[in-house]
């Protein structure tokens, strides 16, 4: 499988000592992105010095009308607008790690990708093609699939481990560029066409 690719401008990301974790989630409220796993152990914390920022989509489902009592009774969670690609790179740099919960299999999370290249660590879950790009306690941290107990703790882990996130950033492999993946892509094309 091709490592992907992606190519967004970088902006700083929160670095040094972080006494306020930003969690950041992207899936909106489709229900095979996992909110409500993400939503019940966040509700679990009790930690003062975090914040949820909720991305995304969310329509006026059954299931995303089962998500609002626990949104809308924490203060530390906040559903932000939908927004483009070309706002990623600024929203990636206001938060400190991604919370990636797919409930389906994944072939790749380009998500992951698009995080990688703006330094931001990534939690997920241990399906598909996610544990070829996080190498948990590496670059990242893996869960299994629905495990709201080993979610909140991962995530408390991130709360309280001074630098585990840092550690995360300096590990976070260097993501190619779309150039680079053509270049490769054509030398071996020319390759094959040559035998």
């Amino acid at each position: 499988m091709s490592p992907g690719t992606i190519s967004p401008p970088k902006l700083p990301s929160r670095r040094g000592r972080i006494s306020n974790i930003a969690f950041g989630y992207f899936g909106g409220g489709s229900k095979h992105k996992g909110a409500h796993v993400l939503l019940e152990a966040f509700r679990q914390i009790r930690a003062t010095n975090v914040n949820l920022k909720l991305y995304g989509n969310f329509p006026d489902t059954e299931y995303v009308k089962k998500l609002d009592p626990v949104v809308n009774s924490d203060e530390r969670i906040d559903l932000m607008e939908n927004f483009g690609r070309t706002q990623l790179t600024k929203i990636l740099a206001g938060i400190d790690i991604l919370v990636m919960l797919s409930i389906c299999y994944e072939a790749y999370g380009l998500s992951i990708l698009e995080a990688f290249a703006n330094s931001v660590p990534v939690i997920a879950t241990d399906i598909g093609g996610i544990p070829e790009i996080i190498h948990d306690e590496h670059n990242g941290l893996l869960f299994k699939r629905g495990d709201v107990l080993g979610l909140k703790q991962k995530m408390e882990r991130v709360i309280n481990e001074l630098g585990l996130v840092q550690k995360f950033r300096e590990n976070i492999p260097r993501v190619r560029s779309v150039n680079e993946e053509c270049d490769e892509l054509f030398s071996i094309y020319e390759k094959l066409v040559r035998v």
